[in-house]
Formats: C-alpha cells, structure tokens, sequence
C-alpha cells in the first residue's frame, strides 16, 4: 500500500483463544468490541506490566459488551480507517 511500510514481523500467539500465562505474560492484549446501536468498532489495548484485567467472554454466552475478537501479540499493532477499510500497522 503506498505510503506504509511492513518492514518487522509480528507473531500472533493467540487470537480468539487464550494463551499460557507465560506465553501471554509479555505481549499485549487487542480487544474488538461492536456496538450495534451506534455501528462503532472501538479497539483496546491492554500492555504488559498494566495491571488491567482481561475479561474474555464465556463460552456460549455473548453479552453485548464482550469482545467480539481478540489477540495476543508481541509487538505494538496501530490502527487507522482508510475509507471503508480498517488498516493494521505493525509498530
């Protein structure tokens, strides 16, 4: 894509899944949540060392205010709309 650059690799350890504590202990948390009623896509990080708690949701049972998607990484992620796409930058 003009005007971006991917020049590191990033590992995804988990996504939609839960890693092992150690695998999960220094990578950071992106977290995916949809609003229906306002159509907003609102993305949170949580950094190792935060001391935020992640609260996945339980099987089976999807509340509203649940992740929708997630995943672990070890390197910082960035996001930005391009129109009517979502881009990811690997920091």
């Amino acid at each position: 894509m003009p005007g971006y650059a991917y020049n590191k690799t990033a590992t995804v350890v988990a996504q939609d899944s839960v890693p092992s504590i150690s695998a999960a202990a220094d990578t950071n948390f992106y977290g995916f949540k949809f609003d229906h009623t306002t159509s907003r896509l609102t993305v949170e990080q949580i950094t190792p060392g935060s001391g935020d708690t992640i609260q996945l949701p339980v099987t089976g049972v999807i509340a509203e205010a649940d992740y929708k998607h997630w995943v672990w990484n070890d390197h910082n992620l960035g996001f930005s709309w391009n129109a009517d796409r979502l881009l990811l930058e690997v920091k």
